[in-house]
């Protein structure tokens, strides 16, 4: 079987809770079938990296899943623009910042995008 390049494209602000939980739990799911699995970020999906104390705003569970996806070694990519058009200028995880030029290019590249 041929590894597959899966790209999870996140654009809700992370506030809902019960989806953003969702989608990077069925991402971690997506890790263990053999995929190369990425996460994009982009317009109010950027707002995932400005939160800097997650329990006090209900998402722990969110930040287990961005961890462990991590480790995993899980790439997240950020559309740059978006990044800036939301003032996030120091993001509180690692994730390696694209323009829409690139960001366009990782979706066209790959087997299978799921927008969430």
């Amino acid at each position: 079987m041929t590894m597959k390049q899966v790209t999870i494209l996140l654009r809700q602000a992370p506030l809902s809770r019960t989806f953003t939980s969702e989608a990077l739990r069925m991402t971690l799911g997506l890790t263990l079938s053999g995929n190369a699995v990425k996460v994009v970020l982009a317009e109010d999906g950027v707002f995932l990296l400005q939160a800097s104390a997650p329990e006090k705003i209900g998402l722990t569970e969110i930040f287990r899943h961005v961890r462990t996806l991590q480790e995993l070694g899980c790439p997240f990519v950020a559309e740059k623009e978006s990044m800036d058009e939301r003032g996030i200028l120091e993001p509180v995880f690692p994730v390696l910042q694209e323009d829409r030029r690139a960001v366009a290019e990782i979706l066209s590249e790959s087997d299978l995008v799921i927008g969430c």
